[in-house]
């Protein structure tokens, strides 16, 4: 800090009119370390206050209310900052002697006094006067302090607005079903200790910190782009209304004129807008169903045409809510490695490098209404969780020790009644413990349960992914059935990718590890972050907005203010039980 910067409190300690739930941490964030100034240098802006500007401006595209943020009075003050800087600096040019210069790098650059430069520069003077050097150093310390006072300014709004970035992209969670934060405690009050925190650990790399309040993934910033087309096509009138009636190839009419012009909105490639329903819009048909979770079959159904007839208001909602969740989420999409599991998507998306490596269809939990004898709970208590782990540990020909829920719940009240050498066919052993208890599992093999490999990654739920044996499941389009756990289609290349980049195991290995009778645990070297989102709204490779079933109603509930879930809509999830009959 110079030396000037350390008389700047005492020239001007009052903070400028800020919102009243600011004050207090303005002035905390001020002392943090002595007032110095970080969105501007001396006379010079710093980046981080343009970039500020730019990100904020940009707020409306990405859904965020730009109400709370100061902008108005951002670009005012960096104006005026501007302007009385170019007067500053005129002083200079238009006083060029060495004295005038001499005195300039003491009064604004800060410079030690030096008796010898000060001699020689006083005595290097030929045109001008004592009194004339004497007004000069009065004009600019007037200046400076004008200048002063908007630093002061600038830096109480830019904390106000950096503060307000740090809660909408970083703190306020309104869209997580069990995590918002109820309404009366989104104030920058209620988050002090983890602003001044933020503030302490990004002060000196402010221009770096605004842009990584951003999520980095690609599809948030093409969700943004999303958000702009139907806003656009909102403009002009909404969707093209496609009659309710079947549409096919060979078919001509209206209807195909209307279908045509309907897909064309959104981008897909329909050819000329003509009445013939061809193989170009056969495929284009497709290409919606794809994005929108129904079977490809080029054929508009009921189904599809009440789908197209959503309104565009509905559309728009959807994708904002898909904003507000990417910026919830966990996600670090700066890591080397890491896993993505969308649950309303049924997909799982391995990353590397920023770069999509694999992706495959998932079974999440089911949505049904269960009886956990165990934790003596009923409700919809199979439902995949949203959280985020890391991947520590991949077995390969996995066993699987059934929980003592679904022992109670369906092998000893279904499967055995049913099956009387349940146990034998699908290879169960029973091992009696110590205390009287039994612990049953299946053995290793094509039959069991979690198939060929598990990914392991310790969790609150007991949740992990893995291989299946019901493969036909994956056909489907809508695919909740497991008990909470996240089943994988086509896993063993999903685990030799990440065995053979994590840990350099070769395929020969792997390959020899996969044929042993027996389980075998590898620990990987580097954990692979997974991340579980819920998230109905996606992006294809072409860029095409996918919209996804709200498959557990959490958009729904959050659309009817029912998130956060009050203690009543809590029991009509999960409730105690007192017995089981």
């Amino acid at each position: 800090m110079d030396a000037r910067e350390k008389d700047l409190p005492a020239r001007n300690t009052m903070i400028p009119k800020v919102p009243d739930d600011y004050t207090v941490l303005i002035r905390s964030a001020l002392k943090v370390d002595g007032f110095h100034m970080h969105f501007t240098r001396g006379i010079n802006v710093d980046p981080a206050y343009t970039t500020l500007i730019r990100v904020i401006s940009t707020l409306p595209d990405q859904a965020v209310n730009l109400r709370p943020y100061p902008i108005t009075r951002l670009v005012h003050l960096y104006r005026s900052f501007l302007a009385k800087r170019t007067a500053l600096v005129s002083e200079k040019a238009l006083n060029p002697g060495p004295a005038f210069q001499y005195a300039w790098s003491v009064v604004v650059d800060g410079a030690a006094l030096d008796p010898k430069a000060a001699k020689a520069a006083f005595c290097g003077e030929k045109s001008a006067s004592v009194h004339d050097i004497t007004a000069f150093i009065d004009r600019i310390h007037k200046r400076m302090h004008r200048l002063d006072r908007i630093r002061v300014a600038m830096e109480a709004v830019g904390i106000q607005a950096y503060f307000r970035l740090v809660m909408d992209f970083k703190l306020l969670i309104i869209a997580h079903p069990f995590k918002a934060i109820k309404r009366y405690l989104r104030t920058p009050k209620h988050f002090a200790w983890r602003l001044i925190k933020k503030w302490k650990a990004t002060r000196d790399k402010l221009d770096q910190a605004i842009i990584k309040l951003i999520p980095s993934h690609p599809y948030y910033k093409e969700t943004i782009a999303g958000l702009k087309l139907y806003r656009e096509i909102k403009k002009h009138g909404g969707f093209v209304h496609v009659p309710r009636v079947t549409l096919k190839e060979g078919m001509h009419g209206k209807a195909v004129i209307a279908l045509k012009k309907r897909l064309a909105q959104e981008g897909y490639e329909v050819g000329q807008i003509t009445p013939v329903f061809d193989d170009t819009l056969k495929a284009a048909v497709k290409h919606y169903q794809r994005t929108h979770q129904y079977k490809p079959t080029g054929v508009v159904d009921y189904r599809v045409n009440r789908s197209m007839n959503v309104s565009i208001e509905r559309r728009i909602r959807a994708i904002k809510l898909s904003l507000q969740r990417w910026r919830e989420s966990d996600l670090d999409a700066s890591q080397p490695m890491y896993v993505r599991v969308n649950i309303p998507e049924f997909s799982m998306e391995l990353w590397d490098h920023g770069k999509m490596a694999l992706k495959r269809k998932v079974i999440v939990g089911n949505n049904n209404w269960t009886t956990d004898p165990i934790g003596m709970v009923e409700g919809r208590i199979n439902r995949t969780k949203i959280f985020s782990a890391k991947i520590k540990r991949i077995v390969l020909n996995p066993r699987w020790h059934v929980p003592d829920r679904i022992q109670k719940e369906e092998i000893y009240t279904k499967d055995v009644f049913d099956e009387p050498d349940y146990f034998v066919q699908h290879k169960f052993k029973v091992r009696v413990m110590p205390d009287g208890t039994e612990q049953i599992y299946q053995q290793s093999g094509d039959e069991n349960a979690l198939g060929r490999v598990k990914f392991v990654f310790p969790n609150p739920y007991s949740i992990f992914m893995h291989d299946t044996d019901e493969k036909e499941l994956f056909n489907k389009q809508i695919r909740a059935y497991s008990h909470g756990c996240i089943r994988l289609y086509k896993p063993l290349p999903v685990a030799f990718y990440v065995l053979n980049h994590i840990n350099g195991m070769t395929k020969k290995e792997f390959d020899a590890d996969l044929a042993k009778d027996d389980y075998t645990i590898v620990k990987l070297k580097q954990p692979v972050p997974i991340y579980i989102d819920y998230n109905t709204v996606g992006v294809d490779p072409t860029g095409k907005m996918e919209f996804f079933i709200d498959v557990y109603q959490y958009d729904r509930d959050f659309y009817n203010g029912k998130i956060p879930y009050s203690k009543k809509e809590l029991e009509l999830l999960l409730k105690k039980i007192k017995k089981i009959d």
